[in-house]
């Protein structure tokens, strides 16, 4: 009688749950700061010795600059420690990245024209000191301004995001830093449109909003979205790592989700998503709702008491027979 009691509760409890429906949406939002720890623990578990350093080896034999400063700066922030001989081998790769008249002089062209940039690193050590001032807003507002004089249609995204940058610039000033982050953000977008970092997708998302006569605005408030969520990735990860992470944002929904994860991860956004990969990085900001795991639960316990019924049942014919 005492198992059937429960079990009635259990099917009456499951029935109650079940009437809400909450598999229409099984998955809740994690707040920031259980972001933030499953991502800890979801990089401690991946980042490891086996896994970093023949990935930094093979970078330093390619020669690929952005690659060994990912992996190097990796090691670091999880206290992975190199071997002598590939300590040796990165001192040196630094050395001559850095010291070189060719260096000098590629990071000169690359300053004057980021198009010329050997690497996102190089570019952020050469370029980036110049486009993040006014000075690289308006050379793009000039660029916009030349084409439009010589009879062709300016990069209306380009001198948007450069109006953005002058903008944030000023109200950096009137508010001692308040725009700094809009700033970072403007920039960044401005640097991957022109190096054509951007996917397809999002350059559509961008730059909807903007073909678009008054009065549509519905698709204007999706762009403007689209853009305030790339200009808080800006922000929150930085310059170089967002242009990195840009390659992984093809429509509005991802960048308004990896502009959420980087509120809790920061500068390490980049680090979370190549090496998870933007689908598991991404998973990492939702989780089962409680009513979820409720109904499982429920679901699990009822089964359970019906399979231990019938194993009952079974079990008392059995000795009947052989009684």
């Amino acid at each position: 009688m005492l198992s059937a009691g429960i079990a009635v509760a259990t099917l009456g409890s499951t029935i109650l749950v079940l009437r809400d429906n909450p598999f229409a949406a099984p998955f809740v939002e994690r707040s920031t700061a259980e972001i933030a720890r499953a991502a800890d623990r979801a990089m401690a578990r991946a980042v490891t010795a086996d896994w970093l350093l023949p990935r930094l080896s093979q970078a330093l034999r390619a020669g690929d600059e952005d690659a060994v400063s990912f992996y190097a700066a990796l090691a670091v922030d999880h206290h992975i420690p190199l071997p002598q001989p590939l300590s040796e081998d990165l001192a040196a790769f630094r050395a001559e990245q850095s010291g070189s008249f060719a260096w000098i002089s590629d990071c000169a062209a690359c300053a004057y024209d980021m198009t010329r940039c050997a690497s996102v690193q190089r570019l952020a050590i050469c370029a980036l000191p110049v486009e993040m001032t006014p000075l690289g807003d308006l050379n793009a507002l000039r660029r916009g301004g030349a084409a439009y004089l010589s009879g062709q249609s300016p990069d209306r995204l380009e001198t948007g995001l450069a109006v953005v940058g002058l903008g944030a610039t000023a109200a950096a000033v009137a508010t001692g830093g308040g725009g700094l982050v809009v700033k970072a953000g403007a920039t960044t977008l401005r640097l991957a449109h022109r190096l054509g970092r951007i996917t397809p997708g999002l350059s559509r998302a961008l730059t909807e909003g903007a073909r678009l006569p008054l009065g549509s605005g519905a698709r204007a408030a999706r762009s403007a979205d689209v853009t305030a969520d790339l200009l808080r990735l800006g922000g929150n990860a930085g310059v170089v790592p967002t242009l990195h992470l840009l390659r992984h944002i093809d429509s509005a929904e991802d960048a308004a989700r990896i502009a959420r994860l980087s509120d809790a991860a920061g500068p390490r956004t980049r680090g979370v998503v190549e090496v998870l990969g933007k689908s598991r990085a991404l998973r990492l900001t939702v989780r089962l709702a409680d009513r979820v795991l409720a109904a499982m639960a429920l679901i699990y316990a009822l089964v359970l008491q019906l399979a231990l019924w019938v194993a009952g049942r079974l079990g008392r014919a059995a000795l009947r027979a052989l009684a």
